[in-house]
C-alpha cells in the first residue's frame, strides 16, 4: 500500500489528476473520521475537507518525501480545524452566556421546586413534582392523573424548555435540571457563577487570579456617542487571557433590558507600539496582521445588567495560541455595537454606531508579568518523548503541548482520551478550562494521538515545583506525565 502511494503521489507531482483522486478515495474516510472528533457540525466538516483537499492538491509540490503523503495531508487538516476555531467560530455560544436580573432574583441558598416550577400551568406543575419529587414513572403518572403516557412525555419535554427559557444562562438551566433530576443541590455553584467580576465565560483559572488580586480598576472618563455614554472599569491580562469590563449608561431612549445581547462589533486594541493585541473583525486590520488576528480571535462578550439605565458588558478573549504583548499602554476603539430584537417572533440584529476611544494605562504587574516553564521530566510511557513536551505557567492558566502520544493503554479512535486534570503536591486537581474551543484538542491517527494541546485551571497561586499531568483513555487506563519547574 505503501509503495503504490508514493507512486501515485508521484503521478500527482507530474500532473496526473486522477492519481490524486486515488489518493483521497483512500484517504476520505479516515480524514472525515479525524475531523469529526474537531468539529460536530456535518456541514463545516465538509467544508473543511474540501479545503484540506484542494490545498493538499495546490501544495503537493511543497511534500518532500512521498510517503509522508498522509502524514502531511493529515497535518493540513488539523490546521484547517484549528483555523476554523479560531476564525469561522469566533462567536460562538459562549456570546449567548449572558445573565438576566430576573434568574439571580431567583437564586437563593435553598433551592426548591416550587420556585424553579413557578412560570408552569398546573397541569405541568403536577407532573413535574410526581416525576422529580415523587419519583413516579412517566406510566404511574398517566394512572394518577389520567392523562396518556404520549401527554405526559410533550408536558415534561415543553416544561423543561420553559425552565431553560427561565434561567436563560446555559450553564444555570443545566444545573437546574440536574437538580430536578437527581437532587442535587447546585445553588453555591449558580451564585458563585453569577458572581464573577468578568461574567461567567471566565476560567476557573482567571477567577483564582481575580481573588488573589491579578486584576485592576482602571474607571476611564466617559466616552459618549448616539445616546451611549462608555467606560472601562476593570480589566485582566495576562499571557492568554484578556478581560475587560465596559460600563455601559443609556439615556432616555434606551434602556439596559434592549442590550441583554450586546457585543461590540469591530472592537480594536493595540500596544503602545501601534502594534495588534486584538480585533473582532478582519476589516479594521493591515493585511500583514491578519496571521496574528487568526491566532488571537477567540472571544465572548457576557452582559450584566445593573439597572434599567446601566450595563456592565464583559469582554474576555481566551483559548489563544500567541501570548498577548507585554505593553504600558493599551489603545482601544471601536464604533459599532450590536445587539438584537425580537420582531415577529424572530431575532434581528440591532447596530448602534458611534465611536469610543480610549487610552489605558497598563499596570506593571500586567507588562512585567512573569510566565513559569515547566519541563517534562518522566513519563509512565516510555514511547512518547518527553524532551518534546512543552508547558507554560502563568497567573491565570497552565498549558501543555505534546506533538505525540503513543501508549498501549489506548484504543485508537474516537473518544481516545477521556478525563484530564492537572494535580500539584498538595493533592490538588485542576480540570481543562473549556472556556473556548482554542483551549484544548487533539487528533487520532492510526497508532498515535497528535498535537495535543490543553489549558488547564493551574494558576501560579496554586502551583508547586513539581506537578503531574493526569490522562485517563478510554480502555480505562492513566497516563501521567510529571513536570518540574525551570
Amino acid at each position: 500500500m505503501v509503495i503504490i502511494m508514493e507512486e501515485l503521489v508521484e503521478k500527482v507531482k507530474n500532473g496526473d489528476k486522477e492519481a490524486y483522486s486515488a489518493l483521497i478515495k483512500n484517504l476520505k474516510s479516515e480524514l472525515y473520521s479525524i475531523a469529526k472528533t474537531k468539529i460536530s457540525n456535518e456541514e463545516d466538516v465538509k467544508d473543511i475537507l474540501q479545503e484540506t483537499i484542494l490545498i493538499g492538491y495546490l501544495k503537493i509540490n511543497q511534500l518532500k518525501e512521498n510517503k509522508h503523503f498522509k502524514t502531511w495531508l493529515i497535518r493540513i487538516l488539523i490546521n484547517e480545524c484549528n483555523k476554523f476555531y479560531r476564525n469561522q467560530k469566533k462567536e460562538r455560544i459562549l456570546n449567548k452566556r449572558y445573565l438576566e436580573e430576573k434568574s439571580r432574583d431567583n437564586i437563593t441558598e435553598n433551592f426548591s421546586i416550587d420556585n424553579i416550577i413557578e412560570k408552569l400551568d398546573d397541569v405541568e406543575k403536577k407532573i413535574f413534582k410526581l416525576y422529580y419529587e415523587d419519583k413516579h414513572s412517566v406510566r404511574e403518572i398517566s394512572k394518577i392523573l389520567g392523562i396518556k403516557v404520549n401527554t405526559i412525555k410533550s408536558k415534561l419535554s415543553r416544561g423543561r424548555k420553559k425552565i431553560e427559557n427561565k434561567y436563560r444562562n446555559g450553564i444555570v438551566a443545566v444545573l437546574i435540571l440536574v437538580l430536578l433530576t437527581t437532587g442535587v443541590v447546585f445553588a453555591k455553584e449558580i451564585v458563585d457563577y453569577i458572581n464573577r467580576l468578568f461574567g461567567g465565560n471566565t476560567s476557573d483559572g482567571m477567577e483564582t487570579a481575580v481573588n488573589n488580586g491579578y486584576v485592576e480598576e482602571v474607571n476611564t472618563e466617559y466616552q459618549e456617542a448616539g445616546g451611549i455614554s462608555i467606560s472601562i472599569e476593570e480589566i485582566l491580562m495576562d499571557d492568554y487571557n484578556l478581560a475587560i469590563n465596559f460600563k455601559l449608561d443609556f439615556e432616555k431612549e434606551y434602556d439596559a433590558e434592549a442590550f441583554k445581547l450586546a457585543r461590540i462589533k469591530d472592537l480594536v486594541i493595540r500596544d503602545e507600539t501601534g502594534g495588534l493585541v486584538f480585533s473582532s473583525t478582519a476589516e479594521k486590520i493591515r493585511e500583514d496582521e491578519k496571521e496574528e488576528y487568526l491566532e488571537r480571535s477567540g472571544y465572548s462578550f457576557v452582559s450584566t445588567e445593573i439597572n434599567d439605565k446601566q450595563l456592565k458588558l464583559s469582554f474576555i478573549a481566551t483559548g489563544n495560541w500567541m501570548p498577548f504583548p507585554r505593553s504600558k499602554h493599551l489603545y482601544i476603539n471601536f464604533t459599532q455595537i450590536l445587539t438584537k430584537k425580537i420582531v415577529n417572533r424572530e431575532e434581528q440584529d440591532m447596530v448602534y454606531e458611534g465611536n469610543w476611544t480610549f487610552e489605558v494605562d497598563v499596570p506593571e504587574e500586567f507588562y512585567n508579568r512573569e510566565t513559569v516553564i515547566y519541563k517534562a521530566i518522566s513519563c509512565s510511557e516510555p514511547e512518547i518523548d518527553i524532551n518534546k513536551i512543552t508547558a507554560t505557567l502563568s497567573n491565570t492558566a497552565f498549558k501543555v503541548y505534546i506533538p505525540e502520544i503513543i501508549s498501549d493503554k489506548i484504543e485508537y479512535g474516537v473518544m481516545a482520551l477521556r478525563e484530564q486534570y492537572i494535580e500539584n503536591e498538595k493533592g490538588e486537581k485542576f480540570t481543562p478550562a473549556q472556556t473556548s474551543d482554542g483551549n484544548g484538542g487533539h487528533a487520532t491517527v492510526e497508532d498515535r494521538i497528535i498535537e495535543y494541546h490543553n489549558t488547564f485551571n493551574l494558576t501560579k497561586y496554586d502551583s508547586t515545583d513539581v506537578i503531574t499531568l493526569h490522562i485517563l483513555t478510554n480502555k480505562n487506563e492513566e497516563i501521567t506525565i510529571d513536570f518540574k519547574s525551570e
